[in-house]
């Protein structure tokens, strides 16, 4: 989990979002009634606040693994909440578009996959003690939340691969950026270049469309206020 964050820290996904941020805390906010369960909709479908709170420890966590020198601020922790909130929002909305298009994952995948992971491993075996201690010490998770989180980075990423299945790089659009590096690069290693810009480009594009018909409702300002008073 802490991996699957930092890494789309630093993808398009995230500038994607980012890009949209004025408009995700624009939208809808309650009204009298607050509703502290649920920390945002989209399209109607709801982001639990409970799951953004674990998902806000996991992060607090990191950073200060990565910044042990150093004392958050009020303003990290601040910046930790708007990231995850766009996040959350963000495998939201993606997770619709994979339900409308009928991209689903198995039981078994999740359960490998978890099984899988370091983590919750010893000497290469996968350990159930090592797995509920895990969840409970460093994800705040208790199993079956944590396994709707795999499966939800299951069907993302098949949704993602699906999306990008027909991209191609053709051998002209190759031997013009060979001959462009002065045939310095290795041309595998331009067509590799060129497929992943292509691939992110049109991620992009594609990213911003589903973006375009889509109802936001950000309710953490509202919960926060709610919760301080």
């Amino acid at each position: 989990m802490f991996k699957f964050l930092r890494k789309n820290r630093k993808t398009i996904l995230w500038i994607i979002v980012i890009s949209f941020g004025i408009g995700i805390f624009s939208f809808g906010f309650i009204s009298r009634t607050v509703n502290i369960d649920i920390v945002a909709t989209v399209n109607g479908k709801k982001i639990s606040y409970q799951t953004f709170k674990s998902l806000v420890s996991q992060q607090l966590f990191n950073w200060q693994n990565q910044n042990k020198d150093k004392e958050i601020t009020q303003k990290d922790i601040t910046q930790i909440k708007k990231e995850v909130l766009r996040y959350l929002i963000q495998q939201q909305l993606l997770l619709n578009e994979a339900q409308r298009l009928g991209i689903q994952t198995s039981k078994a995948e999740v359960i490998s996959t978890i099984q899988s992971l370091p983590q919750f491993q010893k000497d290469g075996k996968f350990l159930p003690q090592l797995y509920f201690q895990n969840l409970s010490r460093f994800y705040h998770l208790e199993p079956p939340e944590y396994e709707k989180i795999v499966e939800n980075n299951l069907i993302v990423n098949r949704l993602r691969r699906f999306i990008l299945s027909n991209i191609r790089v053709t051998e002209k659009e190759i031997e013009e950026e060979y001959l462009l590096n002065s045939k310095k690069i290795n041309k595998e290693e331009i067509k590799k270049k060129l497929l992943q810009n292509k691939r992110t480009l049109y991620f992009t594009e594609w990213l911003k469309s589903l973006y375009k018909d889509t109802k936001i409702k950000n309710y953490l300002p509202r919960i926060e206020k709610t919760i301080k008073q």
